[in-house]
C-alpha cells in the first residue's frame, strides 16, 4: 500500500493551481488583440449584431385552483414553439375542473417587461 505525505498532496495541488491560472492569463492575453486599448470598429460591429440578435425567452406557468399546470410561451416569443403562446382573452378555462382562471394579471406583468 502507498501512501501520500499531506505535503506532497498540498505541493500537487497548488502546482496544479499555479499551472491553471497562468494558462488562463496567457489565454486572456491572446484574446484581447496586440494592445488592450485598441478596439477596432470590425470587431464592435460584430459584438453589436450578437447582442441585437440575442432573443429573450419567457415562460409562463399557470397554475388552477385544482392543482393543474399549464406552461404557455410568451405571445411575441418564438424561441420555444413548443409550448403553445398564452390564450387571447382575459381568462383561460382550465379543461380539467373548467374553472375560469383571470389572465389579465399576466398580461399586466407582460407589458411592464418590456
Amino acid at each position: 500500500m502507498y501512501t501520500v505525505p499531506l505535503v506532497l498532496l498540498f505541493g500537487i495541488f497548488l502546482a496544479g493551481y499555479m499551472l491553471g491560472w497562468m494558462m488562463a492569463t496567457l489565454r486572456q492575453r491572446s484574446n484581447l488583440g496586440p494592445k488592450s486599448g485598441e478596439v477596432s470598429p470590425e470587431s464592435l460591429a460584430t459584438l453589436a449584431t450578437s447582442i441585437a440578435r440575442t432573443s429573450t425567452s419567457r415562460s409562463i406557468r399557470l397554475k388552477c385552483t385544482c392543482g393543474a399546470l399549464w406552461n404557455f410561451r410568451s405571445p411575441n416569443d418564438c424561441t420555444n414553439p413548443d409550448q403553445p403562446a398564452l390564450p387571447d382573452g382575459d381568462s383561460y378555462t382550465c379543461p380539467k375542473c373548467h374553472r375560469s382562471i383571470d389572465l389579465r394579471p399576466m398580461r399586466e406583468m407582460l407589458q411592464n417587461m418590456k
